[in-house]
């Protein structure tokens, strides 16, 4: 049922007949209800559904990391969309149905903070996983930025994040991955502003076998 606070000429929410009313990011809305489908998928969008679905299933394995490391206030789309939408872009390999992500194009932050040069992440022992930079500063890089660190299992489709780590002058991070003892892994690194907005864009920080 649709509701409306506006009378009858005001915005609703909900299905009136084949009419759909909704809000985002504040901005009011109608769209066409969907219809159900009726024909068989073309391979054309069996195609599309698959690397849909792979992109979509990493998205949200990196939980809400995403939504704030590629969050842009002036931007139409949410931090998952425009994660989404990058990866989608950049990140995928293969042809259907064997599609898969090239980890080393993927990003999992976006932003204007200078990154750092930062060395390949290493097992720590332990279920640790440990990464290194080369502290740097100017510009709008400050030694206050922290960081922070994500590996994923794609074995197990899940990630573990540190938020607000290290800070960017302590040159190293170690991450608690013990949840993942056993399997391949793989990370990457960004820097946090202390004013909680900006963010670096992340570097792929590599590979790891987790003993």
């Amino acid at each position: 049922m649709a509701r409306t606070n506006k009378g009858i000429l005001g915005h609703f929410n909900g299905t009136v007949g084949t009419v759909v009313g909704a809000t985002w990011r504040g901005v009011e809305y109608m769209r066409s209800k969907s219809k159900r489908r009726t024909k068989a998928a073309t391979p054309g969008q069996l195609d599309q559904q698959a690397k849909f679905r792979l992109v979509t299933a990493f998205i949200k394995a990196l939980g809400g990391i995403v939504g704030r490391a590629f969050n842009d206030p002036g931007a139409e789309m949410t931090g998952r969309n425009r994660a989404f939408a990058y990866n989608f872009r950049n990140a995928l390999m293969g042809t259907y149905p064997a599609y898969a992500l090239d980890y080393t194009r993927v990003l999992v932050s976006e932003g204007i903070l200078l990154s750092a040069s930062i060395a390949p992440a290493t097992d720590g022992g332990n279920g640790q996983v440990h990464f290194t930079w080369t502290p740097n500063t100017g510009g709008n890089a400050d030694d206050s930025d922290s960081c922070t660190a994500v590996v994923y299992c794609p074995d197990l489709n899940r990630s573990v994040s540190s938020v607000n780590g290290d800070a960017r002058s302590a040159g190293s991070h170690t991450l608690d991955a013990a949840m993942f003892a056993g399997k391949t892994v793989q990370t990457w690194l960004f820097f946090n502003a202390a004013n909680g907005r900006d963010v670096s864009t992340s570097v792929y920080t590599g590979q790891v076998v987790l003993a």
